[in-house]
Protein backbone atom coordinates (compact mmCIF):
# COMPACT_ATOMS: atom_id res chain seq x y z
CA UNK A 1 0.00 0.00 0.00
CA UNK A 2 1.46 3.63 -0.60
CA UNK A 3 1.99 5.57 2.29
CA UNK A 4 2.61 9.64 3.07
CA UNK A 5 4.84 11.48 4.47
CA UNK A 6 4.59 11.58 8.28
CA UNK A 7 2.63 8.47 8.34
CA UNK A 8 4.32 7.52 11.52
CA UNK A 9 2.90 10.58 13.69
CA UNK A 10 0.22 10.54 15.84
CA UNK A 11 -0.05 6.49 15.94
CA UNK A 12 -1.26 4.97 18.79
CA UNK A 13 -2.37 1.06 18.81
CA UNK A 14 -2.55 0.72 15.40
CA UNK A 15 -4.62 3.75 15.15
CA UNK A 16 -4.06 7.30 13.78
CA UNK A 17 -4.31 10.21 16.20
CA UNK A 18 -5.83 13.67 15.33
CA UNK A 19 -3.78 14.49 12.81
CA UNK A 20 -3.89 17.12 10.10
CA UNK A 21 -5.84 16.08 6.91
CA UNK A 22 -2.62 16.93 4.83
CA UNK A 23 -0.84 14.58 6.34
CA UNK A 24 -1.95 11.52 6.93
CA UNK A 25 -1.06 7.86 6.14
CA UNK A 26 -3.57 6.11 3.33
CA UNK A 27 -5.52 3.51 4.65
CA UNK A 28 -5.36 0.44 2.69
CA UNK A 29 -8.83 -1.64 2.79
CA UNK A 30 -8.32 -5.54 0.49
CA UNK A 31 -11.51 -7.45 0.42
CA UNK A 32 -11.01 -9.88 -2.07
CA UNK A 33 -9.93 -13.18 -0.81
CA UNK A 34 -10.87 -11.92 3.38
CA UNK A 35 -10.29 -8.60 5.00
CA UNK A 36 -7.50 -6.98 5.94
CA UNK A 37 -7.15 -3.05 7.13
CA UNK A 38 -4.02 -1.13 7.06
CA UNK A 39 -3.00 2.60 7.93
CA UNK A 40 0.20 2.75 5.68
CA UNK A 41 2.14 -0.25 6.52
CA UNK A 42 0.35 -0.71 9.74
CA UNK A 43 -2.36 -3.34 10.40
CA UNK A 44 -5.51 -2.09 11.99
CA UNK A 45 -6.32 -4.11 15.91
CA UNK A 46 -6.98 -7.42 14.72
CA UNK A 47 -9.60 -7.49 17.81
CA UNK A 48 -11.59 -4.59 15.84
CA UNK A 49 -10.91 -5.55 11.86
CA UNK A 50 -12.40 -9.36 13.00
CA UNK A 51 -15.89 -7.89 13.39
CA UNK A 52 -18.23 -9.18 11.14
CA UNK A 53 -20.56 -6.19 10.37
CA UNK A 54 -17.45 -3.84 10.35
CA UNK A 55 -15.94 -5.90 7.46
CA UNK A 56 -19.62 -5.79 6.05
CA UNK A 57 -19.74 -2.17 5.80
CA UNK A 58 -16.17 -1.62 4.69
CA UNK A 59 -17.09 -3.94 1.76
CA UNK A 60 -20.16 -2.10 0.70
CA UNK A 61 -17.90 1.21 0.91
CA UNK A 62 -15.06 -0.31 -0.74
CA UNK A 63 -16.74 -1.75 -4.04
CA UNK A 64 -18.64 1.17 -4.30
CA UNK A 65 -15.53 3.53 -5.01
CA UNK A 66 -16.10 6.37 -2.85
CA UNK A 67 -19.96 7.13 -4.09
CA UNK A 68 -22.58 8.52 -1.53
CA UNK A 69 -24.62 5.94 -0.43
CA UNK A 70 -27.75 5.93 1.74
CA UNK A 71 -27.19 5.46 5.10
CA UNK A 72 -30.72 3.89 5.27
CA UNK A 73 -29.91 1.44 2.36
CA UNK A 74 -26.37 -0.06 3.96
CA UNK A 75 -28.26 -0.69 7.11
CA UNK A 76 -31.30 -2.08 5.69
CA UNK A 77 -28.68 -4.86 4.15
CA UNK A 78 -27.14 -5.22 7.34
CA UNK A 79 -30.00 -5.57 9.66
CA UNK A 80 -33.04 -6.64 7.25
CA UNK A 81 -35.16 -7.45 9.97
CA UNK A 82 -35.01 -4.56 12.59
CA UNK A 83 -37.78 -1.92 13.02
CA UNK A 84 -35.87 1.48 10.86
CA UNK A 85 -35.28 3.24 14.27
CA UNK A 86 -33.21 0.63 15.61
CA UNK A 87 -31.37 -0.16 12.69
CA UNK A 88 -30.62 3.70 12.01
CA UNK A 89 -29.22 3.77 15.66
CA UNK A 90 -27.19 0.37 15.53
CA UNK A 91 -26.24 1.41 11.80
CA UNK A 92 -24.45 4.88 13.89
CA UNK A 93 -22.97 2.97 16.29
CA UNK A 94 -20.96 0.86 13.64
CA UNK A 95 -20.22 3.74 11.84
CA UNK A 96 -18.86 5.04 15.31
CA UNK A 97 -16.57 2.09 16.01
CA UNK A 98 -15.56 1.82 12.12
CA UNK A 99 -14.52 5.15 11.52
CA UNK A 100 -12.80 5.62 15.06
CA UNK A 101 -10.67 1.99 14.65
CA UNK A 102 -8.32 4.22 12.35
CA UNK A 103 -9.22 7.68 13.43
CA UNK A 104 -9.40 9.71 16.55
CA UNK A 105 -9.87 13.03 15.35
CA UNK A 106 -12.99 14.91 15.39
CA UNK A 107 -15.97 13.79 12.55
CA UNK A 108 -15.70 16.93 10.53
CA UNK A 109 -11.84 15.77 10.45
CA UNK A 110 -11.89 12.62 8.94
CA UNK A 111 -10.10 12.15 6.08
CA UNK A 112 -10.98 8.50 5.67
CA UNK A 113 -14.67 8.54 5.76
CA UNK A 114 -17.76 10.86 5.64
CA UNK A 115 -21.30 10.78 7.12
CA UNK A 116 -23.47 13.53 6.17
CA UNK A 117 -27.23 13.55 7.44
CA UNK A 118 -28.42 10.58 5.32
CA UNK A 119 -24.92 9.97 3.16
CA UNK A 120 -21.99 8.19 3.83
CA UNK A 121 -19.12 7.49 1.49
CA UNK A 122 -14.96 6.66 1.62
CA UNK A 123 -13.25 9.97 0.67
CA UNK A 124 -10.57 8.27 -2.35
CA UNK A 125 -8.02 10.73 -1.55
CA UNK A 126 -6.57 8.97 1.62
CA UNK A 127 -8.16 5.45 0.87
CA UNK A 128 -6.62 2.44 -1.32
CA UNK A 129 -8.24 -0.72 -2.33
CA UNK A 130 -8.02 -4.09 -3.92
CA UNK A 131 -11.37 -3.10 -5.85
CA UNK A 132 -9.27 0.11 -7.68
CA UNK A 133 -6.44 -2.58 -8.58
CA UNK A 134 -8.55 -5.43 -9.98
CA UNK A 135 -10.77 -2.96 -11.71
CA UNK A 136 -7.59 -1.31 -12.92
CA UNK A 137 -6.45 -4.71 -14.09
CA UNK A 138 -9.82 -6.06 -15.71
CA UNK A 139 -9.76 -2.96 -17.84
CA UNK A 140 -6.43 -3.67 -19.07
CA UNK A 141 -6.79 -7.03 -20.09
CA UNK A 142 -9.76 -6.47 -21.73
CA UNK A 143 -8.35 -3.48 -23.88
CA UNK A 144 -8.96 -4.55 -27.77
CA UNK A 145 -5.20 -3.47 -28.93
CA UNK A 146 -4.05 -6.07 -25.72
CA UNK A 147 0.21 -6.98 -26.99
CA UNK A 148 1.18 -10.16 -25.16
CA UNK A 149 3.81 -8.40 -22.88
CA UNK A 150 0.81 -6.21 -22.22
CA UNK A 151 -1.26 -9.31 -21.54
CA UNK A 152 1.16 -11.33 -19.11
CA UNK A 153 2.09 -8.02 -16.93
CA UNK A 154 -2.14 -7.03 -16.23
CA UNK A 155 -2.35 -11.11 -15.45
CA UNK A 156 0.56 -10.99 -12.83
CA UNK A 157 -1.02 -7.91 -11.49
CA UNK A 158 -4.50 -9.52 -11.25
CA UNK A 159 -3.61 -12.55 -8.89
CA UNK A 160 -1.68 -10.35 -6.86
CA UNK A 161 -5.06 -8.11 -6.28
CA UNK A 162 -7.87 -10.35 -6.94
CA UNK A 163 -7.36 -13.22 -3.98
CA UNK A 164 -10.82 -14.57 -3.92
CA UNK A 165 -14.15 -13.75 -3.65
CA UNK A 166 -15.51 -10.78 -2.12
CA UNK A 167 -15.28 -11.07 1.50
CA UNK A 168 -16.18 -14.92 1.02
CA UNK A 169 -16.81 -15.43 5.01
CA UNK A 170 -19.94 -13.72 4.21
CA UNK A 171 -22.96 -15.25 3.63
CA UNK A 172 -25.95 -12.98 4.64
CA UNK A 173 -25.87 -9.42 3.37
CA UNK A 174 -27.44 -8.83 -0.23
CA UNK A 175 -25.01 -6.01 -1.48
CA UNK A 176 -21.80 -8.16 -1.06
CA UNK A 177 -23.58 -10.89 -2.17
CA UNK A 178 -24.66 -9.46 -5.05
CA UNK A 179 -21.08 -7.62 -5.61
CA UNK A 180 -19.48 -10.79 -4.90
CA UNK A 181 -21.19 -12.43 -7.92
CA UNK A 182 -20.65 -8.86 -10.57
CA UNK A 183 -16.97 -8.90 -9.52
CA UNK A 184 -16.77 -13.00 -10.45
CA UNK A 185 -18.04 -12.13 -13.64
CA UNK A 186 -16.26 -9.06 -14.58
CA UNK A 187 -12.79 -10.77 -13.96
CA UNK A 188 -13.98 -13.75 -15.03
CA UNK A 189 -14.80 -11.62 -18.62
CA UNK A 190 -12.04 -9.73 -18.71
CA UNK A 191 -9.31 -13.30 -18.24
CA UNK A 192 -11.70 -14.31 -21.48
CA UNK A 193 -11.18 -11.65 -23.31
CA UNK A 194 -7.59 -11.46 -22.79
CA UNK A 195 -7.45 -15.31 -23.99
CA UNK A 196 -9.19 -14.65 -27.29
CA UNK A 197 -6.96 -11.53 -28.20
CA UNK A 198 -3.67 -13.84 -27.27
CA UNK A 199 -5.03 -16.68 -29.16
CA UNK A 200 -5.64 -14.43 -32.21
CA UNK A 201 -1.90 -13.25 -31.56
CA UNK A 202 -1.30 -17.44 -32.02
CA UNK A 203 0.17 -17.07 -28.24
CA UNK A 204 -2.02 -20.28 -27.27
CA UNK A 205 -0.28 -21.01 -24.03
CA UNK A 206 -0.32 -17.70 -22.70
CA UNK A 207 -3.72 -17.82 -23.81
CA UNK A 208 -4.88 -21.10 -22.11
CA UNK A 209 -3.23 -19.78 -18.89
CA UNK A 210 -6.26 -16.87 -18.99
CA UNK A 211 -8.63 -19.58 -19.93
CA UNK A 212 -7.94 -21.66 -17.12
CA UNK A 213 -7.67 -18.66 -14.75
CA UNK A 214 -11.06 -17.79 -15.97
CA UNK A 215 -12.50 -21.12 -15.44
CA UNK A 216 -11.31 -21.29 -11.80
CA UNK A 217 -13.14 -18.08 -10.80
CA UNK A 218 -16.21 -19.20 -12.59
CA UNK A 219 -16.92 -22.70 -13.26
CA UNK A 220 -19.96 -22.80 -15.18
CA UNK A 221 -19.09 -20.79 -17.50
CA UNK A 222 -19.84 -22.40 -20.83
CA UNK A 223 -17.83 -19.75 -23.42
CA UNK A 224 -14.84 -20.31 -20.73
CA UNK A 225 -14.78 -24.18 -20.96
CA UNK A 226 -14.69 -24.39 -24.83
CA UNK A 227 -12.12 -21.54 -25.40
CA UNK A 228 -10.22 -24.07 -23.22
CA UNK A 229 -11.33 -27.25 -25.01
CA UNK A 230 -10.60 -25.34 -28.30
CA UNK A 231 -7.02 -24.07 -27.34
CA UNK A 232 -5.63 -28.01 -25.83
CA UNK A 233 -7.22 -29.29 -29.23
CA UNK A 234 -5.58 -26.87 -30.92
CA UNK A 235 -2.22 -27.64 -29.01
CA UNK A 236 -2.23 -31.47 -29.94
CA UNK A 237 -3.70 -31.77 -25.98
CA UNK A 238 -6.90 -33.76 -27.42
CA UNK A 239 -7.13 -35.67 -23.64
CA UNK A 240 -7.27 -32.05 -21.66
CA UNK A 241 -9.83 -31.21 -24.04
CA UNK A 242 -11.93 -33.85 -22.80
CA UNK A 243 -11.40 -33.37 -19.36
CA UNK A 244 -12.42 -29.89 -19.45
CA UNK A 245 -15.18 -30.92 -20.71
CA UNK A 246 -15.62 -33.72 -18.01
CA UNK A 247 -14.86 -30.98 -15.50
CA UNK A 248 -18.03 -28.20 -17.21
CA UNK A 249 -20.19 -31.01 -17.15
CA UNK A 250 -19.83 -32.23 -13.24
CA UNK A 251 -19.61 -28.20 -12.04
CA UNK A 252 -22.79 -27.51 -14.36
CA UNK A 253 -24.88 -30.90 -12.85
CA UNK A 254 -23.60 -30.09 -9.67
CA UNK A 255 -24.60 -26.47 -9.63
CA UNK A 256 -27.55 -26.28 -12.06
CA UNK A 257 -28.75 -29.52 -12.43
CA UNK A 258 -28.06 -29.40 -15.86
CA UNK A 259 -25.15 -30.69 -18.39
CA UNK A 260 -23.80 -28.54 -20.95
CA UNK A 261 -25.29 -26.74 -24.12
CA UNK A 262 -25.31 -28.21 -27.48
CA UNK A 263 -22.62 -25.93 -28.51
CA UNK A 264 -19.71 -27.87 -25.99
CA UNK A 265 -21.64 -31.17 -26.77
CA UNK A 266 -20.74 -30.60 -30.38
CA UNK A 267 -17.15 -29.32 -29.98
CA UNK A 268 -16.69 -32.33 -27.46
CA UNK A 269 -17.94 -34.42 -30.27
CA UNK A 270 -15.28 -32.61 -32.68
CA UNK A 271 -12.84 -33.34 -30.41
CA UNK A 272 -13.05 -36.94 -30.19
CA UNK A 273 -13.49 -37.26 -33.92
CA UNK A 274 -10.29 -35.36 -34.63
CA UNK A 275 -6.65 -36.68 -34.94
CA UNK A 276 -4.99 -38.36 -32.08
CA UNK A 277 -3.67 -36.69 -28.93
CA UNK A 278 -0.01 -35.00 -28.99
CA UNK A 279 1.84 -38.18 -27.68
CA UNK A 280 3.43 -36.63 -24.29
CA UNK A 281 -0.23 -35.53 -23.03
CA UNK A 282 -1.48 -38.80 -23.23
CA UNK A 283 -4.44 -39.78 -20.37
CA UNK A 284 -4.75 -43.23 -19.05
CA UNK A 285 -8.87 -42.17 -18.50
CA UNK A 286 -10.74 -42.59 -21.55
CA UNK A 287 -13.88 -41.49 -22.84
CA UNK A 288 -16.99 -42.67 -25.25
CA UNK A 289 -19.00 -40.07 -25.24
CA UNK A 290 -19.13 -36.68 -23.93
CA UNK A 291 -22.14 -36.87 -21.89
CA UNK A 292 -21.07 -39.89 -19.84
CA UNK A 293 -20.39 -38.20 -16.07
CA UNK A 294 -20.44 -40.85 -13.34
CA UNK A 295 -18.18 -40.63 -10.78
CA UNK A 296 -17.27 -36.93 -11.59
CA UNK A 297 -16.62 -34.29 -8.44
CA UNK A 298 -17.12 -30.28 -8.91
CA UNK A 299 -14.35 -27.91 -7.31
CA UNK A 300 -17.05 -25.17 -7.06
CA UNK A 301 -16.16 -21.59 -7.57
CA UNK A 302 -12.94 -19.96 -7.47
CA UNK A 303 -10.89 -22.88 -6.65
CA UNK A 304 -7.82 -25.04 -7.97
CA UNK A 305 -8.54 -27.60 -10.05
CA UNK A 306 -8.06 -30.74 -8.22
CA UNK A 307 -6.53 -33.98 -9.98
CA UNK A 308 -4.55 -32.04 -13.13
CA UNK A 309 -2.39 -34.44 -14.75
CA UNK A 310 0.96 -33.85 -13.97
CA UNK A 311 2.46 -33.53 -17.25
CA UNK A 312 0.06 -30.50 -17.99
CA UNK A 313 1.12 -28.26 -15.11
CA UNK A 314 3.24 -26.60 -17.15
CA UNK A 315 0.48 -25.10 -19.07
CA UNK A 316 -1.76 -24.52 -16.38
CA UNK A 317 0.50 -22.96 -13.95
CA UNK A 318 0.50 -19.47 -15.67
CA UNK A 319 3.66 -17.05 -16.31
CA UNK A 320 6.35 -16.86 -13.56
Amino acid sequence: MNTREGEQAGRSNGRVAAACPDDVPILGIRVFGGFDLWLGDVPVDPAVTRQRKLQVLMGILAVNHGQELFSDHVADSIWPRSPLEKKRHSFYNLWYVTTRAVYEGKREDNPYFERRHHTCRLIDAHVHTDVEDVELACKQLARHDLTPAQAIEAYRFLQDAYRGDLLPGETENAIILRARMEWRERVTGALSAAAHQMMEHGEDRTALWMATAASRISGTREDVARLRMALFAKMGMKAYAVRAYDELDAVLREQVGFGPSPQSVQLMEQVIESGPSHPSCASPRRRRHPRRTAGMRSTGYGRPLAGEVPAAADFLAGPM
